[in-house]
């Protein structure tokens, strides 16, 4: 073989090597530092998940139950959760850009201290969600059910509900 044909070659094994490498990533089960960028999880169910430090850049998870998750420290940039639970999850000293939530459940969720920059919330259920310390900024459809939750001043917004 000449040098330009295995030169072509080795770079053609190396983009599908490394193809599959980041597919294989969007299996892996959830853990510290998982790299989930551009990944789409659906059905997924975990309970206690910890995604601490992951890159959760670009993800989508839609019809999962990813309840008490830690994601401290997860890069959340671009991420979308559609008809997720994620009830008890810690978000606390997170930031969170441009995440899309639609119809998902942060039922007694912790977002302390975290930074919200051009969030969308859509048919959330916060209930006993804490924002306490929080930085919402540029956030959009802020549509939350607020019941007993903590907002980023510390008050209590609809402490007589179900």
């Amino acid at each position: 073989m000449n040098k330009s044909v295995t030169g072509v070659l080795g770079f053609v094994l190396a983009l599908i090597a490394k193809s599959q490498i980041a597919l294989a990533a969007c299996g892996d089960p959830p853990a510290p530092g998982v790299d989930w960028s551009d990944c789409v999880q659906v059905a997924m169910t975990y309970d206690g998940a910890d995604l601490s430090n992951a890159n959760l850049q670009g993800l989508l998870v839609t019809g999962s139950v990813l309840t008490n998750t830690n994601f401290k420290g997860a890069n959340l940039t671009d991420t979308r959760f559609a008809t997720t639970d994620l009830s008890g999850s810690d978000f606390s000293g997170t930031r969170l850009t441009n995440v899309s939530f639609n119809g998902i459940r942060l039922r007694g969720a912790f977002f302390r201290n975290a930074a919200l920059t051009g969030v969308s919330a859509n048919n959330v259920n916060a209930t006993e969600a804490d924002f306490h310390g929080a930085e919402i900024v540029d956030s959009i459809n802020f549509m939350l059910t607020l019941c007993r939750t903590v907002m980023p001043d510390g008050t209590i917004k609809g402490e007589a509900c179900d």
